[in-house]
């Protein structure tokens, strides 16, 4: 099996939601065969403070070299949302600049797996428009 991509998810916001680490892990439960693939790490963007947030996203961008970055459904969609988007993927721009880095974005937001491998298609897979992920008790 080849090393693992590694993949940094932002997005908003812990507040609203389980914090992205919970919901890659739940995520990625559904596809265990597909899983050991990514190395995923998450990145929750808040309102308050996001100024001091894309400082930290800056340094997380520049910690390891990543296969790609997922931006979220919750900052993309919601009209209210879209500087932040629109900063978020600017500093993405700025930060991962000559580097072959994927920048993705959900179309949904339970389906950082389906995004993540069309960006990443994995051999053999076909992922969830196909109905390859599961439902497994223990993701919950």
């Amino acid at each position: 099996m080849p090393t693992p991509r590694s993949i940094l998810t932002i997005r908003l916001s812990k507040h609203l939601n389980p914090p992205i680490a919970s919901i890659l892990a739940r995520d990625w439960c559904r596809a265990p065969q597909i899983a050991a693939y990514f190395d995923n790490i998450g990145c929750d963007v808040e309102y308050h403070n996001f100024q001091q947030r894309l400082v930290d996203i800056r340094k997380m961008l520049n910690a390891r070299d990543w296969a790609g970055v997922l931006v979220g459904w919750c900052l993309r969609v919601i009209l209210d949302r879209a500087e932040m988007f629109e900063q978020v993927v600017a500093v993405c721009h700025e930060e991962l600049a000559g580097k072959e880095t994927r920048v993705m974005v959900s179309t949904g937001p339970d389906n950082l797996v389906e995004t993540t491998l069309r960006g990443f298609p994995v051999e053999g897979r076909r992922g969830e428009r196909s109905g390859e992920l599961e439902e497994h008790t223990g993701c919950r």
